[in-house]
């Protein structure tokens, strides 16, 4: 398992000393980070909708359309079951005092689970035993949840979606996420190119 920093493709250190998170913690980080991202949906629906945002003058209108990430061409779409945020990847630390803080959110193109996913079936097969006698918090069924929650996005009146893992190819630093999820989720791996124009046409 490997990761690209700066160009330079570098293993994924595994501390094999699990940082423990009782349930009573981890209830309290669960039902935050739940809030926080139906906020980030809300926002954000709010930006390409309505816009209460602004004419409330809690946000600047500049701000949001000054962005080089704000879509212009995405204004009024409403989309299915109103899931903009399929995936989010909300980065914790810990303060001094030991208080869960948010460092930041990814929305746009977050990675990370495939590390997870990958750590603990590592942490399975070198030790199975801590595995076993402990009740931890099972990862494996997210890439099931993940192809529900993009099948379900699919427009009306289509019965059978296609779902595929878009990928910039081999040389992106995510790479090893995209071929991950793509297998274990029995899609299809799609990397973008151009295509030549056919004869004639």
């Amino acid at each position: 398992m490997t990761f690209d920093y700066e160009g330079e493709e570098r293993p994924f250190p595994l501390d094999i000393v699990p940082r423990i998170i009782d349930a009573q913690a981890w209830a309290h980080v669960e039902s935050g980070v739940a809030q926080r991202v139906n906020a980030l949906e809300m926002l954000l629906a709010d930006v390409y909708g309505p816009g209460q945002i602004f004419a409330d003058n809690i946000l600047p209108k500049h701000v949001v359309s000054s962005s080089s990430h704000f879509h212009r061409a995405a204004f009024g779409i409403d989309p299915v079951n109103g899931v903009r945020v399929h995936v989010s990847g909300i980065d914790l630390i810990r303060d001094g005092e030991g208080n869960f803080r948010v460092l930041e959110d990814n929305v746009r193109i977050p990675s990370g689970v495939s590390y997870v996913l990958t750590n603990r079936r590592a942490m399975a097969q070198t030790l199975p035993e801590m595995v076993s006698t402990h009740r931890i918090r099972p990862v494996a069924s997210y890439p099931q949840k993940l192809l529900a929650a993009l099948l379900a996005a699919a427009p009306s009146g289509v019965s059978n979606p296609t779902v595929v893992v878009l990928t910039p190819g081999p040389y992106n630093s995510a790479y090893f996420e995209h071929s991950l999820l793509a297998r274990l989720m029995g899609c299809r791996l799609v990397e973008g190119g151009t295509s030549s124009p056919r004869p004639g046409a």
